[in-house]
């Protein structure tokens, strides 16, 4: 269970642990619990369950322990975004889900592990780095800003600025910046009436024929199509 909002309790048969925005709770099987939000304030949860051998073999191996279930993420953009995912696919059905969904959980369970092991003074600071850019690359108001200029407010060189982007997130700022604009245009092509050239204007994108090639190599299928579907 992942809290991106508010701040409650949560009791185990050892312990009582306060929890809040940005903590992950990993319930392993037969673990007595109890949580709940705190009156005032309330939280949002994203949650998924899961079992299988190779859950088992990794909880066997150390990976995550019993007493130690809560902790604090470092990257909430690439957790929620991975939720998302999972909620996607199960909402259209994706061939091969039990598959992709294994996958996907295997990437949230890597995501809490990395956030329970020590960094570096170097890492910590190219990790809050790469968080910063990320939060540029989102917000309204600067997410059209040139990626050299990112830098420069960023306070490192550019290529340093995309030598570590692209080591924590696997992709380029670029390759990352149209990603989250396409996964905007989804959102929108889904939850929206409007045509398919303002869709890719909302998303930054001043050519619909540019709009409508990158989102078909993303997506396997055109605006048109992936709406329809």
């Amino acid at each position: 269970m992942y809290l991106s909002e508010g701040s409650g309790l949560l009791e185990t048969d050892k312990m009582t642990i306060r929890v809040g925005a940005g903590d992950a709770i990993l319930l392993l099987p037969d673990m007595w619990h109890r949580y709940k939000p705190d009156p005032s304030a309330g939280w949002h949860e994203y949650w998924v369950g899961f079992s299988g051998e190779t859950i088992q073999r990794i909880v066997a191996g150390g990976f995550f322990s019993r007493a130690n279930p809560v902790v604090r993420i470092r990257s909430e953009k690439t957790t929620l975004e991975c939720f998302r995912q999972i909620f996607l696919n199960v909402r259209e059905n994706t061939p091969a889900l039990q598959q992709v969904l294994a996958g996907q959980i295997g990437v949230l369970l890597a995501l809490i592990r990395s956030s329970s092991q020590p960094m570096g003074g170097m890492e910590q600071g190219a990790s809050q780095m790469v968080e910063r850019a990320r939060s540029l690359m989102v917000s309204t108001e600067t997410r059209e800003i040139g990626l050299k200029e990112m830098a420069k407010q960023l306070n490192v060189s550019y290529s340093s600025f995309r030598r570590s982007f692209r080591e924590h997130t696997g992709a380029s700022p670029h390759q990352y910046r149209l990603h989250l604009k396409v996964s905007e245009a989804r959102e929108l092509l889904r939850s929206t009436t409007l045509s398919v050239k303002e869709i890719g204007y909302e998303c930054g994108f001043d050519d619909e024929q540019y709009f409508c090639r990158l989102f078909k190599q993303q997506t396997g299928s055109t605006p048109t199509d992936f709406r329809r579907r």
